[in-house]
């Protein structure tokens, strides 16, 4: 029950797909996506960039993958929901991709405790080798621990 006052939450739809599902029922292409980390508002036109968020009711983001991650963020925020959609690539995500999707969050005034994820599929390490450069990239990252070698 809500409290006197309090909007009930907005429902937010959100999901993968596949090159299967029609054309018609994706978002639009949004994003030139660059094997980085630059997360932009949504807008019209075509962003160089590889991840988005809106506030906007009714906007359809998204990002395309081949091996790389797709990420889903979602979450309320004083002026309504929040949703992000991440391309994290090895490129970005030692660069922090997902530090900055979270951090846009924050910036709207999200409480972290409440943002939800989901990461869609991937190609697994069985399948895909990396040379010494990914290990060193990612070993730069404060957060990194060696227990990690085992991914790579």
């Amino acid at each position: 029950m809500l409290r006197p006052g309090v909007s009930p939450p907005v429902p937010v739809r959100w999901g993968f797909s596949t090159r299967q599902d029609p054309e018609g029922s994706l978002p639009r292409l949004a994003l030139h996506q660059v094997h980085g980390c630059a997360v932009h508002r949504a807008e019209d036109g075509v962003q160089d960039g590889d991840g988005l968020w809106t506030m906007e009711p009714g906007r359809r983001i998204g990002v395309r993958v081949a091996d790389c991650v797709p990420i889903l963020l979602a979450g309320p925020t004083p002026a309504g929901p929040w949703v992000s959609a991440l391309h994290a690539g090895w490129r970005g995500a030692v660069a922090g991709i997902l530090r900055i999707g979270v951090a846009r969050y924050l910036a709207q005034g999200g409480d972290p405790g409440r943002l939800a994820f989901a990461f869609g599929p991937a190609i697994l390490a069985c399948h895909f080798e990396v040379g010494p450069e990914v290990l060193e990239a990612a070993r730069r990252d404060p957060a990194w621990h060696e227990g990690l070698v085992f991914f790579f």
